[in-house]
């Protein structure tokens, strides 16, 4: 699953990034921001790749998660800030917790 993550990501750097390097981000505080978590990996392969770059902090922000997201991530950034933690014993899709 993480591989498909970053073959995703891998194409959005070509594609917005035209390839330009990355700043230097190197005992930095990183705060990454999603529009919600619902497998949590995406978030993770960024997290990957801010601990590639020796980051100082890392701090996750979302509006809303799964739990089993929040759970897998916990232990992987210094921070994770989430509003609206959604149960997803049935599943769970980040729209279902936006009325538009």
């Amino acid at each position: 699953m993480l591989r498909k993550h970053y073959r995703k990501l891998k194409r959005c750097e070509e594609v917005f990034r035209f390839n330009k390097p990355y700043p230097n981000l190197k005992n930095k505080i990183v705060i990454a921001v999603d529009d919600g978590l619902a497998s949590g990996y995406a978030i993770l392969a960024a997290i990957t790749f801010f601990k590639k770059r020796n980051v100082d902090k890392i701090i996750i922000a979302v509006p809303t998660a799964s739990v089993s997201s929040i759970k897998l991530l916990i232990p992987e950034v210094d921070k994770l800030i989430c509003i609206n933690p959604r149960s997803d014993i049935f599943g769970f899709a980040v729209a279902d917790a936006y009325v538009n």
